[in-house]
């Protein structure tokens, strides 16, 4: 019947029209320039600092647009399922209606989000791939050394002195 062998039923949604709206009418801001406006372009440190949240973005909005579209097709296959079982039965026609109106504003509540979730996600892909010249999920992530360094414990005191007179300077107090 469907490829879409997951279960248990997605989480419900209190839901009607007027959230469909309300959430269809925000996907369709302009998310680029609305997470954009999270980085200064003309400061490297902050565009720098910037490239793990605007990753996490990313991330978390392709994992929600991945479960927000098995959602709306488990609504829309489960709806077709009791078109076919229960829209047929005589007895309990009213039951079948109310069943089906609900699966049908579960699945636009789950399409709505799943619009919304993927135009932030197209946003902060190109954002990342303009500032830093690289798709976000070709970001390697920076791992701690293994190597063994000299700390100040290591130090002899000439060392040591010559390391704190040399920070002094720096710093200036």
């Amino acid at each position: 019947m469907n490829n879409y062998n997951y279960e248990p039923k997605p989480k419900h949604l209190d839901t009607d029209e007027a959230n469909i709206q309300a959430i269809t009418m925000v996907a369709s801001q302009d998310w680029f320039q609305i997470i954009g406006c999270m980085v200064d372009e003309t400061s490297s440190v902050d565009v720098n600092y910037t490239q793990l949240i605007l990753w996490q973005i990313w991330n978390s909005s392709r994992q929600s647009v991945s479960v927000f579209n098995r959602n709306k097709q488990w609504y829309k296959d489960k709806s077709k399922e009791t078109f076919i079982d229960q829209r047929q039965s005589r007895s309990g026609q009213e039951i079948a209606e109310v069943n089906s109106d609900y699966m049908v504003l579960q699945g636009k509540t789950w399409n709505a989000l799943y619009d919304k979730y993927k135009a932030i996600n197209e946003a902060s892909e190109k954002l990342y791939i303009q500032l830093f010249d690289m798709h976000p999920k070709d970001r390697k992530i920076v791992k701690k050394s293994q190597g063994k360094m000299r700390t100040l414990n290591d130090l002899t005191p000439e060392e040591v002195q010559r390391v704190n007179q040399m920070n002094d300077q720096m710093f200036g107090y």
